[in-house]
């Protein structure tokens, strides 16, 4: 019996640890994922103010 009761408190904290591991790593990802948003959000607001530009279309067509 107290074998059994140990292997189960064993498991138990192996799975406490994995569980505070995937929070940790979905944590991370979630952080990144805010980053990229902002990214993109800033990347669209620069291509419309490039493509509002008057005159900047002849500079972009003629850039190597």
């Amino acid at each position: 019996m107290d074998e059994r009761l140990i292997e189960l408190e064993t498991k138990v904290m192996f799975q406490d640890q994995t569980i505070e591991e995937l929070h940790q790593v979905i944590y991370d990802q979630q952080q990144q994922l805010d980053a990229l948003t902002a990214e993109v959000v800033f990347l669209k607001k620069q291509f419309a103010l490039l493509r509002q530009a008057p005159g900047e279309e002849d500079d972009l067509a003629s850039a190597p």
